[in-house]
C-alpha cells in the first residue's frame, strides 16, 4: 500500500502546480489588456451581390457617362 502522506503530498503538488499555471495565464491576460474606449462594434456582414446585378449596375453607368 501506498502512503497516505505520499499521497496527499503528491495531490497537492499537482493542485498546486495547475493553480500556478492558471495564476500566470491570468496575470498575463491581465497585463497584456488595453483600456477600452467607447464601444466595441461587430463588423456588419458583407453581402456580395450576384453578378448579374453587378453587371446590370455597370451597364447602367456605362450609358449615364456616355450620355
Amino acid at each position: 500500500m501506498i502512503n497516505p502522506v505520499l499521497t496527499i503530498l503528491f495531490d497537492l503538488f499537482i493542485v498546486g502546480s495547475a493553480l500556478t499555471i492558471v495564476a500566470s495565464l491570468v496575470a498575463e491576460q491581465w497585463a497584456m489588456r488595453e483600456p477600452a474606449v467607447g464601444r466595441v462594434r461587430r463588423a456588419r456582414p458583407v453581402v456580395v451581390a450576384s453578378r448579374s446585378r453587378r453587371a446590370g449596375r455597370a451597364r447602367r453607368g456605362a450609358r449615364i457617362h456616355a450620355a
